[in-house]
């Protein structure tokens, strides 16, 4: 998810009661929510990005050590600005382990995935329900955030005694789980409704749905149809139950052959190879060789084509070129 996700997510985790743990709760699950996109320090190039983002740092395996270097920051900080506290270490790493276990998992509910348990496994896992920035996702956790804010001028205009937000908190974190939930069961229900026609008189090799760009309707989805001949993306709306199993355009396979499998064994097409797990080929010829693009269709859509691979090849189908770039 986009950093603001998980910042608001780390507020609120310190507010629903890991600051009873530690005066200093709130940065520390700031912080540690966020510190696993270090990685991107890692991206010197837009492969490097691709093969290091959603890396170790984003694993589960890692989350305690994330947790150690959340404090490390954090205590670095302080000394910076020569600020004291009596701090229990032992506390402190507890919350910063809660906030930073949150990262991958949050991560995990959209369509770019994680690699949760990284050094033993580079497999890549997404529950596809949430797209990467998803404005009902902002909209609960910054009412969560903003809510206590609003109280606490009513509560000083009325003369009530203020509350601290802890209510407004875990609400908050209780309806983002029950909304990720929700949008598990309408993703289960647009591949099942999808599965459950042929196509051309064939059922289905392989479905799938991706959430809309920005996730603005919850009950709208982008469909994914694997015949023998060809890919269709329908698009599916459960709220209007429209769907028409022949919609959406068609993408026809091509045949594999020397090219396409010189381009993925090219160092960029083979890294790209094992991200792209609904990967569409063409190959075309240019002067005396050809040229290989790859895409995905999580990231595609109407003026997008998301993450891209390029690879250039001559005419004995040695590479001259390649290029990966979103």
């Amino acid at each position: 998810m986009d950093n603001l996700t998980h910042t608001l997510a780390g507020v609120l985790l310190a507010r629903a009661g890991l600051r009873r743990l530690s005066p200093q709760a709130t940065v520390l699950c700031v912080v540690a929510a966020n510190i696993p996109d270090i990685d991107i320090f890692t991206a010197t190039s837009a492969i490097d990005y691709l093969n290091y983002h959603r890396h170790l740092t984003h694993s589960l395996p890692a989350v305690p050590l994330m947790a150690c270097l959340t404090l490390g920051f954090v205590a670095l900080g302080w000394r910076v600005f020569r600020r004291r506290g009596d701090v229990s270490w032992g506390r402190a790493w507890l919350v910063a382990f809660a906030a930073a276990l949150t990262h991958p998992l949050l991560d995990l509910a959209n369509t770019y995935g994680v690699r949760l348990w990284l050094p033993f496994s580079d497999r890549w896992t997404s529950w596809d329900v949430l797209f990467v920035a998803d404005l009902w996702v902002w909209t609960i956790l910054g009412i969560a955030v903003l809510a206590p804010m609003l109280m606490k001028l009513v509560q000083a205009e009325i003369g009530v005694r203020e509350t601290r937000g802890q209510f407004a908190a875990r609400a908050g974190l209780v309806v983002l789980v029950a909304f990720i939930g929700a949008k598990a069961v309408l993703h289960q229900r647009a591949v099942a409704l999808m599965d459950a026609f042929e196509y051309d008189g064939q059922p289905a090799v392989r479905v799938a749905a991706f959430p809309l760009p920005l996730g603005w309707n919850p009950f709208g989805w982008v469909g994914f149809i694997e015949t023998e001949q060809y890919y269709q993306t329908p698009d599916l709306d459960l709220l209007l139950r429209n769907y028409d199993p022949t919609s959406g355009p068609r993408f026809y396979k091509q045949t594999k052959g020397r090219a396409l499998d010189a381009a993925l064994a090219s160092s960029v097409g083979s890294d790209y190879a094992r991200f792209a797990r609904y990967r569409f080929a063409q190959v075309q010829p240019a002067g005396d060789g050809y040229v290989v693009e790859m895409t995905d269709f999580r990231f595609r859509g109407p003026g997008r084509v998301g993450f891209r691979c390029t690879v250039e090849l001559d005419s004995q189908y040695r590479v001259t070129g390649q290029e990966f770039s979103f």
